[in-house]
């Protein structure tokens, strides 16, 4: 689907569902003070966790718009690479911001 422009809508119920995802997310986020302290069980803080979605949502739906963009060539090894190299040149990592980013990006734009 790459280079096409994908028009139509969302199955019913799954753009609601995504935003209150982004809501749910944001709310856990939103006056967090130390976005260093490290998520259980990952390599990544709070902070790079957050600022994982924040920039991929919009990559995402361009992506699912039909535009050109690059991610890796879809192995994992390529997958975890892009999203190192995208979060090194996405330098957010407090709280408040990405929160606001994450619900804003939440929404379909076909």
């Amino acid at each position: 689907m790459t280079g096409q422009r994908v028009r139509g809508t969302l199955p019913q119920g799954l753009g609601d569902a995504i935003r209150d995802t982004a809501e749910e997310i944001a709310a856990l986020l939103r006056g967090v003070a130390d976005t260093g302290v490290p998520v259980p069980g990952w390599e990544w803080g709070v902070g790079a966790a957050a600022a994982h979605p924040a920039q991929a949502n919009e990559l995402m739906a361009d992506i699912a718009a039909g535009h050109e963009r690059s991610h890796g060539d879809g192995t994992p090894q390529s997958l975890a690479a892009a999203n190192e190299r995208a979060l090194a040149e996405f330098d957010e990592r407090e709280a408040d911001p990405l929160a606001g980013m994450i619900v804003t990006q939440a929404v379909w734009r076909p």
